[in-house]
């Protein structure tokens, strides 16, 4: 369940920052697909220590490179939109590791 709400939050994140600054690329099924997809390295967090902060990096870059080409998106905008929820996340992690 809480890895469903933390896709909805990321999917909505990012979302609403596109609806801001390029309301016509903000299709919610395709911010779906992509969040989802780039969370999959997520389960490098098996590995104690180094597995969940190479799933974190490996999880931003998957989805600026995501927005990036799913939404055809500036690099600007494929880097401004999902920094902030992907530091929300990384937030958690560290403090979930802490």
């Amino acid at each position: 369940i809480a890895l469903g709400l933390m896709l909805l939050f990321v999917t909505g994140c990012i979302r609403i920052l596109l609806l801001l600054f390029a309301p016509e690329k903000s299709e919610f099924s395709l911010i779906y697909k992509v969040v989802s997809y780039s969370m999959a390295p997520f389960v490098l967090s098996i590995v104690p220590f180094v597995g969940p902060v190479v799933g974190a990096v490996w999880f931003i870059t998957a989805l600026i490179t995501g927005c990036r080409n799913a939404l055809r998106l500036s690099w600007q905008l494929s880097v401004f939109a999902p920094l902030p929820p992907a530091a929300m996340l990384l937030s958690g992690l560290v403090w979930y590791i802490w």
